[in-house]
């Protein structure tokens, strides 16, 4: 969005009537690298949807199950405090687990 201030990167139309936001989800978390994915997942941290553009998605969890392996996070990624979860070791590869609501908290 021109002029506007990172994260933020400019809003789109969503579901006929409303305008969402879009922020860069590693702008949030302290990248600031650019980000170049068009791809934006639509996210609910609590007061109205946002979309967060991010570089690829693993998958939706609302928990982790009693048997996944969960690591801390210890990379250069940093959030709001308690945002960033840990890491959910799969057999697919490593994912790191966001607690939604916080991120989007200063």
């Amino acid at each position: 969005m021109p002029g506007g201030r990172k994260p933020l990167e400019g809003v789109i139309p969503y579901r006929e009537q409303t305008v969402l936001p879009v922020f860069s989800l590693l702008g949030l978390l302290g990248d600031q690298g650019d980000e170049t994915s068009g791809l934006i997942v639509v996210v609910d941290p609590g007061e109205s949807p946002v979309g967060l553009r991010v570089r690829s998605m693993g998958g939706i969890m609302i928990t982790t199950e009693d048997e996944d392996e969960v690591t801390p996070y210890e990379g250069e990624l940093k959030g709001p405090e308690g945002a960033i979860t840990g890491i959910l070791k799969k057999s697919g590869g490593d994912h790191i687990l966001l607690e939604i609501d916080l991120v989007f908290s200063s």
